[in-house]
């Protein structure tokens, strides 16, 4: 027997989710793809934790993405970590490394 809130619920609020989150900013396959796997994981988990409202998963989903906007719209840019000097550009974009072996020969 399949489980109506799998096969019924989840998917009306992933989609209608989704549609409202289209209409609220442009973006192209590859973020549309990441929002679907998002709103998918949190609604299966609002569903879990025992969630039957359809347009309380859309808001959790909503809320949800937007979180998740925000956190990569805050993260810096990742620096490169060099785990020793010799790896490290130096001036002229060499690595110390490579600047001292260009430099004997």
């Amino acid at each position: 027997m399949t489980d109506p809130l799998q096969d019924v619920l989840a998917p009306a609020a992933i989609e209608r989710a989704l549609e409202i989150y289209r209409q609220m900013r442009e973006c192209d396959h590859t973020e549309l793809v990441q929002a679907r796997k998002c709103a998918t994981e949190q609604v299966f988990a609002m569903i879990d934790g025992g969630e039957r409202d359809e347009q309380q998963l859309v808001i959790g989903v909503l809320t949800h993405l937007k979180a998740q906007e925000r956190a990569r719209a805050a993260k810096p840019a990742a620096k490169p970590t060099f785990a020793n000097k010799s790896e490290r550009p130096a001036p002229g974009g060499k690595t110390a490394a490579r600047a001292t072996a260009d430099a004997k020969a």
